[in-house]
């Protein structure tokens, strides 16, 4: 469902409210703000005039008039409005926040900008402030500076899981993951329900290579959302990582359970069994993976490989040669090609395909045993 789609979901259930009692305070500030959201800013406007009516002493109803009016091009009502609700209680940072926003959603960004950087420079920003103007500044291009708005506002924000995820966030994307990782961790450790932060968490651990601290932090972003593929299938790759491979494959086939053409949970299930020899099974799940995707050239690449390893050399190679055209930069794809190549006496061939594995990847696992094959 679209974000227009909700607000229109939400002003039907106001508007049967309002038909039990129409003068219902919250039912028409809801209905003012679903009308709003939807670009009805006729109807919005009819509802939050009746609104201020009723409670003409309400900063929200005034809050509401004002982004109902900087909508409809009325500066000067907007800025009445705001004023107003200041005087009933509302801060003005909330309302210079509100005039922000408004100036985002026209993609008028540096007078967001402007808005955010006069409210850190005079003290008023609060972390969703100091988290914006970051935002702001780096899709700008100034990077530098929005590293530095993070972190000037985690010196004065220093327990804001929401800062600590951003920065942590921002190093990892430019891969800083050692940098990132104290970062992360501090969000998991203010916020520790928040998945958002136990994701970004495990996947800097994943990158750094640090599989064991990796597979638990997956784990505990599994037990937040148990109910949802994505994390499970996240946590069953941690856990295949680890060597934890029984854990691994009852998660996958958990997953297949739920989902029976999730192309990814098959092909990584089918990996954990080849390794354990149940090649029948495994040339199985393979199969029904390289049918849903058969464009993935690492799929295909599953499915040959399997079939090498039951002596079907004819077959593997062609399955690995669909891998290659469809995934020419796979360097795993090129050494299983080469091992195959080798074991039909096609050594020039074979050859050439190692050479090429190795300077696309000279540290995979299977580095070693490709140089072996070449000398």
């Amino acid at each position: 469902m679209c974000i227009r789609d909700r607000y229109t979901d939400a002003r039907k259930r106001f508007q049967r409210v309002l038909q039990l009692n129409k003068y219902l305070p919250e039912a028409l500030l809801g209905l003012a703000r679903s009308m709003r959201g939807e670009g009805n800013l006729r109807g919005a406007q009819k509802a939050v005039t009746k609104l201020v009516e009723l409670q003409p002493n309400s900063a929200d109803a005034k809050l509401e008039e004002g982004e109902v009016s900087l909508r409809m091009g009325q500066q000067a009502y907007a800025d009445a409005a705001f004023d107003r609700a200041v005087i009933l209680g509302a801060s003005r940072s909330e309302v210079n926040q509100r005039i922000a926003r408004f100036h985002i959603e026209r993609k008028e960004f540096t007078q967001a900008r402007n808005i955010y950087q006069a409210m850190v420079d005079n003290g008023t920003a609060d972390e969703l402030s100091y988290g914006q103007l970051s935002e702001l500044l780096m899709g700008q291009g100034e990077i530098e500076k929005g590293e530095k708005t993070l972190r000037k506002g985690l010196e004065r924000f220093p327990e804001s899981a929401y800062l600590h995820l951003r920065l942590g966030s921002y190093l990892a994307s430019i891969g800083q993951y050692e940098a990132a990782l104290p970062e992360l961790k501090k969000a998991t450790e203010i916020v520790p329900k928040d998945a958002t932060s136990w994701k970004a968490y495990a996947f800097a651990l994943a990158r750094l290579g640090r599989n064991d601290e990796a597979a638990s932090a997956a784990g505990r972003l599994y037990e937040l959302q148990p109910d949802r593929i994505e994390p499970a299938v996240f946590y069953a790759s941690r856990l295949e990582a680890n060597s934890q491979l029984d854990e691994a494959e009852t998660v996958y086939r958990k997953v297949i359970k739920a989902v029976p053409e999730h192309a990814l949970a098959l092909n990584n299930l089918a990996n954990i069994l080849a390794a354990r020899k149940e090649y029948r099974e495994a040339e199985t799940m393979a199969r029904r993976a390289s049918e849903i995707v058969p464009d993935n050239g690492s799929i295909q690449d599953t499915l040959g490989w399997i079939l090498y390893q039951q002596g079907r050399l004819k077959e593997a190679l062609s399955v690995l040669d669909h891998a290659n055209r469809l995934a020419p930069d796979s360097a795993t794809t090129w050494y299983h090609k080469g091992v195959v190549l080798a074991e039909t006496g096609r050594q020039a061939e074979a050859r050439a395909s190692l050479e090429k594995a190795l300077s696309l990847n000279a540290t995979a696992d299977w580095s070693d045993d490709a140089r072996r094959r070449l000398k």
